[in-house]
């Protein structure tokens, strides 16, 4: 039985391209949501910076600081 994953690289790259952009979102919300939960504001501009960024290393970082930060500015400073 084919698999397309396996059986047609072109459509592999693809997946593989879609998943990292999974992960990059599903991070960068969960940075919103752990400060949502912690009741700390993120205005607009924040907001757009940390849902767009596509670097996953970054938005780890982002993640680990949103735990402790006491504001978003905290969060996605370059310190």
């Amino acid at each position: 039985m084919l698999d397309p994953i396996r059986d047609f690289p072109w459509l592999r790259h693809g997946y593989e391209q879609g998943k990292d952009e999974g992960v990059t979102e599903g991070m960068a919300k969960s940075i919103l949501t752990l400060l949502s939960g912690r009741n700390i504001a993120v205005d607009d501009i924040l907001r757009q910076r940390i849902l767009k960024c596509q670097d996953q290393e970054q938005l780890g970082r982002w993640l680990v600081r949103a735990a402790t930060a006491q504001t978003a500015v905290e969060v996605v400073s370059d310190n």
